[in-house]
């Protein structure tokens, strides 16, 4: 039996063995360990070996699941990459300072790991050492830079690598709009001077890549970048009007988007699909209500939408326009509260079962003949 001072003195060296790093704490987990091939379990320990702070078995996990992926399948990449070179690149994903910043004798895998990881001061210490020299990004890596939004990490890179074309800094723009990064895709658009460093086609198309997405503030970038809103006949009014986008229809009426051109497509769309909020909106930018034959009353009132239906109609548009075919239409497809303001907006019944019985629409007759 232990004395006193002998139970003092093993507590005392087990809270010193806890706090050092290396093989005493691993000893604490090691058996998650066990399942590993040998080569991966030195990998982890030497990982391990280098962290500061207490050691969970989430961080082994983590650790274990990098081992795997990071060390193992780019083998046949880096088929001349040692040990230590493989503990760097572990230590380099989860952003290890201390495991990496030893002189390894290809550190480019290392830097790539740390860019796709997002570890801004590894980076920064690893290019204080010249271990970007003869270094350049590969286009996968600055496109998930430019995806999860590590601006600062883009900006370093972009600093220590060589220069990246147009067709490059599009790409990137893309990513980075595809994801809703409106801080990269304004830095990449626009240089410090305040001045747009793309040419003309690529942030047109960049606008309707935010437009098709609904994502306004990308949108307000691109236009202070001077995107030409009425590019392939204001395609990009056209597209935020068909899929309801309606404050980005705001943003490009603001912008002096040509919301009548071509045929006023945006209200067409807006009424064909019941776009009740956006609808007033074109309509108090002077968008044409009785366009194409009143073409919108005519299909807001064959997919049944009311409440869209009055506001065409107190918009002035005509109710027995084309042979009081909306009135057709809100009978073929048997909406009896759209008929009903049609025919209080004065649309004729009788000539409605006419254009019915011509064009074979014997359900229509018979829901007209209910009407009256």
């Amino acid at each position: 039996m232990l004395s006193a001072a002998a139970k003092k003195r093993v507590k005392k060296r087990k809270a010193t063995e806890a706090s050092l790093p290396g093989q005493s704490r691993v000893k604490r987990f090691s058996e998650p360990l066990q399942p590993l091939p040998g080569h991966l379990r030195k990998i982890v320990r030497g990982y391990v070996g280098t962290t500061v702070g207490p050691i969970t078995p989430a961080m082994f996990k983590q650790a274990v699941d990098l081992a795997i992926t990071l060390i193992v399948e780019p083998l046949a990449t880096y088929p001349d990459t040692d040990q230590g070179h493989k503990q760097a690149l572990l230590a380099a994903a989860l952003g290890s300072m201390r495991a990496t910043m030893p002189v390894i004798p290809n550190p480019h895998p290392c830097f790539n790991t740390a860019v796709d990881n997002g570890h801004l001061r590894l980076i920064l210490q690893m290019s204080d050492r010249n271990y970007h020299r003869a270094f350049r990004c590969d286009s996968n890596s600055l496109r998930e830079l430019a995806k999860y939004g590590y601006l600062d990490v883009l900006k370093c890179v972009w600093y220590y690598g060589d220069e990246c074309s147009d067709v490059e800094r599009y790409e990137l723009c893309m990513t980075a709009v595809k994801h809703k990064r409106a801080t990269v895709v304004r830095w990449l658009i626009v240089d410090e001077g305040g001045d747009r460093v793309i040419q003309q086609w690529m942030v047109d198309e960049l606008l309707c890549e935010a437009v098709l997405l609904n994502h306004r503030s990308i949108a307000e970038h691109l236009l202070g970048a001077k995107a030409d809103v009425s590019d392939n006949d204001n395609w990009a009014v056209q597209c935020a009007a068909e899929f309801g986008h309606t404050s980005i229809v705001e943003l490009l009426i603001e912008a002096k988007a040509d919301i009548t051109v071509p045929f006023n497509a945006p209200l067409k769309s807006a009424a064909r699909n019941g776009y009740l909020e956006m609808v007033p909106v074109l309509l108090g930018a002077k968008a044409d209500v009785t366009t194409c034959k009143n073409y919108p009353i005519r299909y807001a009132a064959r997919r049944g939408y009311l409440q869209v239906v009055q506001v065409l109609l107190r918009a002035k548009a005509d109710a027995t326009a084309d042979h009081n075919y909306a009135l057709v239409n809100a009978a073929r497809n048997k909406h009896q509260e759209v008929a009903q303001v049609l025919i209080a907006a004065k649309a004729d019944v009788s000539e409605a079962m006419d254009q019915s019985a011509q064009l074979g629409y014997a359900a229509a007759v018979d829901f007209l003949i209910n009407l009256l």
